[in-house]
């Protein structure tokens, strides 16, 4: 299971010991969506990073009427003050071995709304997008105990 830039990277990914993909709000097939409000919020926390512009950007990557825990705001508080992540993950380099693949994303995805990621999944890999009812870009965060279901081996 790879979430945004982490699954483009595992999409990319040719090992053997890969025989299923679940990817969530997969990056590299498509470009990101900026709206104008996620921008000044990602500028703020980029530039300012406090708890409060952590919170204000969280808030924007979650499903509306979802709150961040205090836990994801100091850990993104954190990530601000310490490391530097690429605006995009560039496009994705699909390996030569087909794995089964599982493409799911949210219904308030931000970066990577159902209507502009579907038709990218439906021509890259040949298959349907799969989108998660009240979830945002941060399905992982929203939504563990609904994802832990589908990596099991039986799903």
């Amino acid at each position: 299971m790879a979430h945004s830039f982490g699954a483009a990277v595992a999409l990319s990914a040719d090992s053997p010991r890969i025989e299923r993909l679940v990817l969530l709000s997969p990056g590299g097939l498509t470009k990101l969506r900026l709206p104008p409000t996620l921008l000044t919020a990602f500028a703020t926390w980029y530039l300012r990073p406090t708890p409060k512009s952590s919170a204000r950007l969280l808030r924007a990557l979650h499903a509306p009427g979802r709150t961040p825990r205090e836990e994801l705001v100091d850990w993104m508080t954190l990530v601000a003050r310490h490391a530097r992540s690429s605006t995009e993950p560039g496009t994705a380099a699909l390996p030569p071995r087909p794995v089964p693949r599982l493409l799911l994303t949210g219904e308030h995805d931000v970066f990577l709304p159902p209507r502009r990621l579907a038709p990218a999944v439906r021509a890259t890999l040949g298959t349907e997008l799969r989108v998660m009812p009240g979830a945002g870009h941060l399905i992982v965060e929203e939504h563990a105990d609904r994802l832990a279901a589908l990596v099991r081996p039986d799903a």
